[in-house]
């Protein structure tokens, strides 16, 4: 389960059901991007461009890759001084098999930094790890904020100075063409994008 799933929409699911007590909800997780077969109950949250052709794609919000730690790591190892000093930081990578993500490489690049990723650091293949590891002061990473998820990850603090790269990726409600949705997927689908305004990141 990537981050705006498990850390934006599952905490706000409670309200949902207190809500909506009558639709039932079920939340599989996959690894990879998995077809919508024809099943008007059947709705998806997916990352990209939102140029899917059997899907329709509804954008709920960007992605910003934020560096950010927890204030304790910035104790112990002291704010560092510019970019480069960044780069020779302990940092924490992810880096899933099936969804390739942006990499620090991507992100020190982009504000015109040599970075070799000689495979030092911490390395994880999954978003939660990845949060928890910063949270418990392992070292750097860089947040996706996909929407904003101010009180997803208690704890852990923006960089300063602020340094974001907007990538052009965005995360979409995805449904199958070939059928119209159900009441109830519809009623879901809506709740998600009201209670996520976009970003335009």
């Amino acid at each position: 389960m990537d981050g705006v799933r498990q850390h934006w929409l599952i905490p706000r699911l409670p309200s949902f059901r207190a809500q909506h007590p009558e639709i039932e909800i079920r939340v599989q997780t996959a690894d990879r991007d998995t077809d919508l077969g024809p099943d008007p109950h059947l709705i998806g949250v997916r990352r990209g461009l939102g140029d899917w052709p059997n899907y329709r794609a509804f954008r709920f919000g960007g992605e910003n890759l934020i560096p950010v730690c927890i204030p304790s790591y910035l104790t112990q190892s002291g704010v560092p001084r510019d970019l480069p000093d960044l780069a020779g930081r302990t940092l924490i990578h992810l880096d899933e098999p099936h969804r390739p993500r942006p990499a620090w490489k991507d992100w020190f690049a982009h504000f015109g930094v040599d970075f070799s990723d000689v495979g030092e650091g911490l390395r994880l293949n999954d978003y939660s790890l990845v949060v928890q590891a910063a949270i418990g002061g392992q070292g750097r990473r860089v947040r996706v904020d996909a929407p904003r998820q101010p009180s997803a990850e208690r704890g852990v603090a923006r960089s300063r100075p602020r340094r974001e790269l907007g990538n052009g990726y965005a995360f979409f409600i995805v449904s199958n063409r070939s059928v119209d949705l159900a009441p109830e997927a519809k009623l879901v689908k809506d709740w998600i994008l009201e209670g996520a305004p976009d970003d335009q990141g």
